[in-house]
């Protein structure tokens, strides 16, 4: 094990009211995406990037979305599984305080 320097230099330190604030924004996002389990959701993140796909988990300040891989194919039926949720989709990880638009399909 190391031990920590005693002259180590901070590079950042976050106020302490900005920490609570995204920790109200994170559990405020943790509550929605609760009732939206197993639903096909649009996410769009503070950076403009945009997801499509199914809300797998939500723990530890993650959503895990589940999303088609990029020319997946099906061509059986299966009424107990969502459609376009496939056996080989690629798993998402997202941090919630990252996301700014959450939109139900």
């Amino acid at each position: 094990m190391t031990q920590p320097a005693q002259d180590a230099q901070v590079v950042y330190h976050c106020h302490k009211d900005r920490v609570e604030h995204v920790k109200t924004h994170r559990d405020k996002i943790n509550a929605a995406l609760q009732q939206c389990s197993n639903r096909p959701i649009r996410v769009q993140t503070i950076d403009g990037n945009t997801y499509e796909g199914y809300v797998s988990e939500v723990r530890h300040g993650c959503m895990y979305l589940v999303t088609a891989r990029p020319g997946a194919e099906t061509r059986a039926f299966n009424p107990f599984i969502p459609q376009n949720y496939y056996y080989n989709n690629v798993i998402l990880p997202l941090v919630l305080f990252e996301l700014l638009v959450i939109t139900l399909l």
